[in-house]
């Protein structure tokens, strides 16, 4: 019985810029004219991922916090408690003297908004930023 396979990789050439993705992979998307992928990098990382999209607008959220622990519990409850799963993030990222969480997020900006508001209020919670991504 053949196991089935649960992530795929394949090795391409960069010509002129650009990278193809093979028909195979992509035929899982199962891709339509007009269809929206949001596509998100970390830098450091030298990552890309695809995410296939319904909203037209995408958000970044990015929290800036002195301290890990508590903050990262009590973002995931309000996450969980608004309905809202990030379609991609870094996790938390340390820095010299704070960390960083950034999110992309298919949902309302009104949502973001008062998600952004509560997040504010979390002890250590340095600055929360919301942007709309282009």
């Amino acid at each position: 019985m053949e196991e089935e396979e649960f992530s795929l990789c394949t090795i391409k050439d960069v010509k002129e810029g650009l990278v193809q993705i093979p028909p195979s992979m992509l035929k899982d998307f199962e891709l339509a004219d007009g269809d929206k992928m949001a596509v998100a990098m970390v830098r450091d990382r030298g990552q890309i991922r695809l995410i296939r999209i319904t909203a037209d607008e995408v958000y970044k959220l990015k929290i800036k916090t002195k301290e890990i622990y508590e903050t990262v519990f009590k973002v995931g409850e309000l996450l969980k408690k608004a309905k809202i799963k990030p379609l991609h993030s870094t996790g938390f990222c340390y820095m010299k003297e704070h960390c960083i969480w950034e999110g992309f997020i298919e949902e309302d900006k009104a949502t973001l908004d008062k998600l952004a508001e509560d997040v504010g209020k979390i002890a250590n919670v340095l600055d929360v930023e919301i942007r709309r991504v282009k």
